[in-house]
């Protein structure tokens, strides 16, 4: 990985940076507006289905406990072709 990041002329902390500040566009954006289109894909804000509990190895969990999750939708080009089975 620190081979990648030196070909690209960042050092390892400025390539961190980089991507900290990716995601705090990212996260603002979905604050803001709900919806983050980028060049990799779209990012928007889900709802849940409603909370529910289940009991698992004799202990009541909750699921579903906060009411939207971050969705993310890959561009066209980033999707991989179905192969059919034979």
């Amino acid at each position: 990985m620190e081979s990648q990041v030196r070909l690209c002329g960042l050092t390892a902390r400025e390539a961190d940076d980089v991507v900290t500040a990716i995601l705090n566009a990212v996260k603002e954006g979905l604050q803001r507006d709900g919806t983050v289109e980028t060049p990799v894909g779209e990012f928007s804000l889900v709802r849940r289905t409603r909370p529910y509990q289940r009991k698992r190895w004799g202990v009541n969990q909750n699921l579903h406990q906060h009411g939207t999750r971050v969705a993310f939708c890959p561009a066209p080009i980033l999707r991989r072709k179905k192969r059919g089975r034979k």
